[in-house]
């Protein structure tokens, strides 16, 4: 029997000072420094029951159910910083917003005899979601939804068969469907500034959307030998009520974001992928490994590639360990495919593609006391991760947001000198 109880309470404050925004900006919509300050508060509250049972040979159950709950509060005021105080913009970006979900699960495992084993998992998530109508704007009431209260039960459900056909084999198979409630950005946000993969702009929730369910399926095959190892995982999937976004011609909140207003929609998506890997010892001592994983994604509510989809890439990792494993060198290979498959629509761009490598070592120096050391990307390459956001205020004026791509670390030195007792 497992028993557990939380809470949890954190308030945050911001502003933006050292920020662009605190100074004048020559040639903005506005042109003074602002004085931008946010008080967040998120209170958590949950607890979890569960029950292991064997009630017979080959068999294993988990009952249980468990409860979270939580109320997500914040305030954004923006006033100008070289004037007297005068009547501050102020905007409720959390408006009281609770979001409650009270879960029954079941799940089972049963040895079928011979080398199959099968699982199956069972859960129903019964979901509330409200906010405070006093603190939602009249143009959310207007343009949005007057109504902010939503509740839903959400069925899920998986089934996995495993197979053992040798001490060096294991084959799985799975299918199952699982459904992710809209949290409280995406059902209340008023015309928020954030970011969706590389688009910044504004955007605005959906009190009323219906909660995601993905329909996947997906094999494994493992195998494992003295001298070599592989792996392969792959799976479709299929999204119905897929959380997504949408161009509106609802106008912008703040003078100084980009002109294009999202809001949250539902749609339809089908996601594939698969990741797999070869290992090989060339020697006792050396031991050399190739993994490719790739991703891909097409948003049909739009009709193009889905947002923030990673393209191909492969590591290739060789590694000496000495034979008393109290020293080893490795270096990492990584080889990353431009990513032109992007939701242009929503101000996704291509990336290009790249090459790092990593170099690393440790020793054993005495007993308990172990230094690593090592270098990241090596060649000082300037590279972009495909989920980089855009950076709207590098080398330009406020009035071009039109932003450039947050690049990555350069050539990383790292030294880590760990005791244990």
């Amino acid at each position: 029997m497992e028993f557990k109880a939380y809470y949890n309470a954190v308030d945050h404050g911001m502003d933006n000072d050292g920020k662009p925004t605190a100074l004048p900006m020559e040639g903005s919509t506005s042109p003074f420094a602002l004085d931008v300050s946010v008080d967040a508060s998120i209170d958590v509250v949950g607890g979890r029951a569960a029950f292991e049972l064997v009630p017979a040979d080959f068999w294993y159950l988990e009952l249980g159910a468990d409860i979270y709950s939580a109320r997500r509060s914040a305030v954004r005021s923006i006033d100008r910083r070289d004037a007297p105080p005068a009547f501050p913009l102020v905007d409720q970006m959390w408006p009281d917003a609770v979001i409650t979900d009270v879960g029954l699960f079941g799940r089972a495992e049963h040895h079928l005899g011979g080398f199959f084993t099968a699982a199956g998992t069972v859960r129903m998530d019964l979901v509330q979601a409200r906010a405070d109508e006093n603190r939602v704007s009249d143009f959310f009431r207007e343009q949005v939804s007057a109504d902010l209260d939503y509740s839903e039960s959400n069925l899920n459900a998986a089934f996995t068969l495993s197979a053992n056909p040798s001490q060096y084999w294991v084959i799985s198979a799975g299918v199952g469907t699982a459904v992710r409630t809209a949290d409280a950005t995406e059902r209340y946000s008023d015309r928020i500034p954030a970011s969706k993969s590389q688009t910044s702009a504004e955007f605005v929730g959906n009190p009323l959307l219906a909660p995601e369910r993905s329909t996947q399926v997906d094999l494994w095959v493992k195998s494992n030998y003295p001298r070599w190892a592989f792996s392969f995982n792959t799976f479709t999937r299929h999204m119905d009520d897929y959380i997504t976004i949408r161009v509106t011609d609802l106008p912008k909140r703040l003078p100084l974001s980009p002109n294009t207003v999202f809001r949250y929609q539902n749609g339809e998506a089908v996601l594939g992928g698969v990741e797999t890997s070869l290992a090989y010892w060339l020697a006792s001592f050396l031991n050399s490994q190739v993994s490719v994983q790739y991703l891909w994604g097409k948003d049909k509510t739009v009709d193009e590639p889905a947002l923030g989809v990673t393209p191909l890439s492969v590591d290739i990792r060789l590694r000496y360990d000495s034979r008393r494993s109290d020293l080893f060198l490795e270096t990492v290979l990584h080889m990353v495919d431009q990513q032109d498959r992007v939701a242009s629509s929503r101000g996704e761009r291509p990336t290009d593609g790249y090459t790092t490598l990593d170099l690393k070592g440790g020793i054993r120096m005495m007993e308990h006391l172990h230094l690593q050391l090592g270098v990241n990307n090596v060649f000082n390459t300037r590279y972009v991760n495909h989920l980089n956001a855009n950076n709207p205020f590098a080398g330009m004026s406020m009035a071009d947001y039109s932003g450039v791509r947050i690049p990555e670390p350069g050539r990383v030195i790292f030294i880590d000198l760990s005791y244990s007792f």
